[in-house]
């Protein structure tokens, strides 16, 4: 099988080898640069179609993961942020603490209108 092969692919390389001893050099070089890649037809017919087809079909799934990433990035942001927003207000609360001695202001209007009330009530004396 292997020489009956070989012998195949002998004749019809030596045919084409003889051919192209019997034709002039310079229309074998114009005949040689009018050809086309081997390689080029499977080139515009499968692979360019083939990858067409498929950043086609898949664009938009790939830019439905980016949206979910960059919408659950978002979310962590927002927490985060209200985590900080938190603690600002936090530390706001022990700041106002230790500016009023350990007294809220809001204590402190508390206190003050109930004084208020009870001088209001007091009887005028003589």
């Amino acid at each position: 099988m292997a020489v009956l092969s070989f012998a195949g692919a002998s004749f019809l390389i030596s045919r084409k080898a003889f051919y192209a001893r019997m034709i002039p050099r310079e229309e074998f070089e114009q005949k040689l640069n009018q050809t086309v890649p081997v390689f080029h037809d499977i080139g515009t017919r499968i692979i360019i179609p083939s990858i067409v087809f498929l950043h086609n079909a898949l664009s938009p799934k790939i830019y439905k993961e980016f949206e979910i990433i960059i919408s659950r990035f978002r979310i962590n942001v927002l927490r985060a942020e209200r985590h900080l927003l938190h603690l600002a207000n936090y530390i706001r609360g022990k700041r106002e603490m230790k500016i009023n001695d350990g007294k809220h202001p809001y204590w402190n209007q508390i206190s003050d209108s109930e004084s208020d009330k009870k001088e209001e009530n007091k009887p005028l004396s003589l």
